[in-house]
């Protein structure tokens, strides 16, 4: 599980991740199932938030520190009864409550790198499921003809960070393993304010990909439902062969 999301990409992470356009499904999913959420990898807020707005008493679990200070720093003063943040290791927590929902939001179990470590999730989430509770984990389908293509190859991109008025340079590499199901990315960001490097940092880091019978099989041995699958949040649409997301709205068998 990833601990590197820290000083410059916890901040670059806040800048790319600023669009929600799953919020209204899980605010349908607050208004099914209840509106006491954990939300699993909550990093620097982009859904707890709003979420918090919509009414949930959320509290989000992360693990890197600089992720929840950032997220800390844009709670509003009359969302903040509804939020609680708390460092923790998804594979491995005890928060001593019970929950409507644990949301396993964007992505966030591609870094448990073994279907032993979803395992461990969710033997932990079991432990904070109310009896009529839900687990929903939403994630993208690995696009395999755009991951071949990548393989291997250096990209660059530039994003430009409006309030702190700098430009921060993505130098990204990504190889992967198809025998094993895991990604190897190289990222060095380098931050610049009127052309000068401000702040530079470089991780290795390594991230699973898991396609829709693999998460089948792991929800099923580990005892739970899978009550419903979807294959688009924002078009609310079943999940087929087609489908570039998949999500599993699950409950304790």
């Amino acid at each position: 599980m990833s601990k590197q999301y820290n000083g410059l990409f916890a901040d670059f992470y806040d800048l790319i991740q600023n669009e929600c356009y799953e919020l209204p499904a899980y605010i349908s999913f607050l208004e099914s199932y209840g509106h006491k959420v954990l939300e699993l990898g909550s990093g620097t807020g982009r859904l707890t938030i709003p979420l918090a707005k919509a009414g949930a008493k959320i509290t989000g679990l992360d693990l890197n520190d600089d992720m929840i200070t950032i997220c800390r720093g844009k709670i509003s003063n009359d969302i903040e009864q509804n939020i609680k943040l708390i460092k923790g290791d998804m594979t491995d927590f005890n928060l001593n409550d019970k929950f409507d929902l644990v949301i396993a939001p964007c992505n966030v179990i591609n870094h448990l790198i073994s279907l032993e470590e979803i395992s461990k999730m969710l033997a932990c989430v079991k432990q904070h499921l109310n009896g009529n509770g839900r687990l929903i984990i939403d994630n993208s389908i690995p696009r395999m003809e755009e991951m071949v293509k990548s393989n291997g190859k250096p990209e660059v991109y530039d994003f430009r960070n409006t309030e702190k008025n700098t430009v921060i340079k993505d130098y990204f590499q990504a190889n992967y393993d198809f025998v094993s199901g895991l990604e190897y990315d190289h990222i060095k960001l380098e931050e610049y304010a009127h052309g000068t490097l401000i702040r530079s940092e470089e991780i290795v880091e390594t991230a699973a990909f898991y396609f829709p019978r693999e998460l089948r099989y792991v929800l099923m041995k580990n005892g739970y439902r899978i009550e419903k699958e979807i294959g688009s949040l924002k078009k609310r649409t079943p999940l087929t062969k087609d489908s570039r997301e998949m999500v599993f709205i699950c409950s304790m068998k």
